[in-house]
């Protein structure tokens, strides 16, 4: 059995950690305040750096799936995914119904599972909704960037995508400078990328890949800032998933991580982040139901806004360890019971 790269874990586990900590700005009523103080330099510092959430992920899916062909064995792999995207729909219901008594009637029930990008039932299944479409490409995908000869023709399509999906997030306003039709493309530049840091590493020292970080958010923060001193924050495109600057950011903290010498550490500690790398997809699909119950609580408990940020370091490790377990236990049930049937299938 191949060994695991502890590195691409760790990538994975900060990953999830960014999803619940964007999460925690956003419900905790930060956006609706405004910026002055260190403490509003804080909150968009942070912002900007956890907006890698979903970079990382899809940089992931490239860099382990770009070798993945077309076979039965590969489609049923979609299997596990709508497993555990039914089971959190499930318990999503359950807990709607029973907590917040919104389900009153049969069609609710049918608004709730196909609830993707749903404004009104938007529990955190949009990403879903979109890795359903990556994951029926990614064979083709790879038949493009495999059979692309030369380092500098694979360049080359990364930065045509590039220039298609994410420079055209620094037009300003109804200036068009760049074309932007193709925007929402952009996991498909993230998967690029990742296959192409599986090929040829990422090979820029430790020391530089930490500076460039920093400055990246820290000159973005000031900006916002100056920008918004007095004013609610209104979050440019750039800073979006599908934003230059936050491509940037992800780039150079996938490839830092990737390049960390993990060795030393214990072998328990090693154990928790596989563990919980594994059960990553499904503790972000739990979160929301979570989510949902944690802070309808704590904003009534917390009233001023100014006063939540310190709750950050109660808040999030409570989320991780209840989506920790509802991940486990479902993901227990798929390995238990359905996966060796999907082995049986896949081996005829």
């Amino acid at each position: 059995m191949k060994e695991r790269n502890l590195n691409l874990d760790l990538i994975r586990c900060l990953a999830i950690f960014s999803v619940f900590s964007i999460h925690f700005i956003s419900h905790s009523g930060f956006y609706e305040l405004e910026m002055t103080g260190f403490k509003s330099f804080i909150i968009i510092f942070f912002r900007i750096l956890f907006m890698i959430c979903v970079p990382l992920f899809l940089l992931l899916t490239g860099y382990l799936m770009n070798k993945k062909s077309l076979n039965k064995k590969y489609y049923f792999g979609i299997v596990k995914v709508i497993f555990i995207f039914l089971c959190a729909k499930l318990f999503y219901l359950i807990v709607d119904g029973f907590y917040f008594h919104e389900i009153d009637r049969p069609s609710t029930i049918l608004l709730h599972i196909f609830s993707y990008s749903n404004s009104v039932y938007n529990d955190y299944s949009w990403y879903v909704n979109m890795y359903f479409g990556l994951f029926a490409l990614i064979p083709f995908l790879n038949l493009i960037y495999n059979n692309l000869k030369t380092k500098k023709h694979k360049q080359i399509l990364l930065a045509t995508l590039i220039l298609l999906t994410l420079l055209p997030t620094l037009n300003f306003k109804q200036l068009t400078i760049f074309p932007n039709w193709w925007v929402n493309i952009y996991p498909l530049t993230y998967y690029f990328t990742g296959a192409y840091i599986k090929e040829f590493g990422f090979n820029i020292k430790k020391s530089y890949t930490l500076l460039i970080l920093f400055l990246t958010i820290f000159l973005n923060s000031i900006c916002y800032f100056i920008l918004f001193y007095n004013k609610q924050i209104l979050f440019m495109s750039f800073n979006e998933y599908y934003g230059l600057v936050t491509f940037i950011i992800a780039i150079f903290m996938f490839g830092f991580i990737l390049n960390l010498n993990l060795s030393r550490l214990s072998q328990n500690l090693k154990n928790i982040v596989i563990e919980i790398s594994k059960l990553s997809f499904g503790m972000y699909l739990f979160s929301f139901i979570v989510d949902k119950v944690l802070y309808d609580k704590f904003i009534n408990i917390v009233k001023n806004i100014n006063d939540r940020l310190i709750y950050y370091f109660l808040v999030i490790p409570t989320i991780f360890l209840l989506t920790f377990c509802l991940s486990y236990i479902f993901n227990f049930i798929y390995n238990k019971f359905i996966q060796p049937k999907i082995a049986k299938l896949t081996n005829k």
